[in-house]
């Protein structure tokens, strides 16, 4: 019994011994998908209208990434929630998008993905780098790390 009480002694001082932090470059990542997207205490979001919404998980608020307080976002022509379509990532205060598109020219597909940024609330956003040959499907996974995905 004492070498059992022993051994559990040490098997515990062993799990709670102090230790360096880590210095792993994946420490600080997180995975984006379409549905799992965490930021700053929250979690973006697609509702059935395909709107951006974000949810404070501290006061369980959620509300449509739209910055226009008379807004019905109804419409997707005035409404900035729309079109934020794949793995919307935020990086120093800016919003991080993708958005692929399909072209068929004599009989031949091109798929192409569109990186974006624009303002937290979806407004002024900014075609970044076109990319050729690839496509994005829901459900695939992207890691950030750092301010790469």
């Amino acid at each position: 019994m004492k070498r059992l009480f022993i051994l559990v002694l040490a098997f515990t001082v062993m799990l709670s011994s102090c230790g360096s932090p880590s210095t792993d470059e994946y420490a600080n990542s997180h995975m984006v998908s379409l549905e799992t997207n965490i930021y700053n205490n929250g979690e973006f979001y697609y509702d059935s209208y395909t709107r951006l919404n974000y949810c404070d998980f501290t006061t369980m608020q959620s509300a449509i990434v739209c910055p226009y307080p008379n807004c019905t976002h109804a419409d997707s022509s005035t409404c900035s929630s729309y079109g934020l379509s794949s793995y919307p990532t935020v990086f120093d205060g800016k919003l991080y998008y993708f958005k692929d598109d399909i072209k068929y020219t004599n009989g031949t597909c091109a798929e192409t993905i569109t990186a974006y940024r624009c303002d937290f609330d979806g407004t002024n956003r900014i075609p970044l780098e076109t990319f050729t040959g690839w496509e994005i499907a829901d459900y695939n996974s992207a890691l950030v790390v750092g301010n790469n995905i």
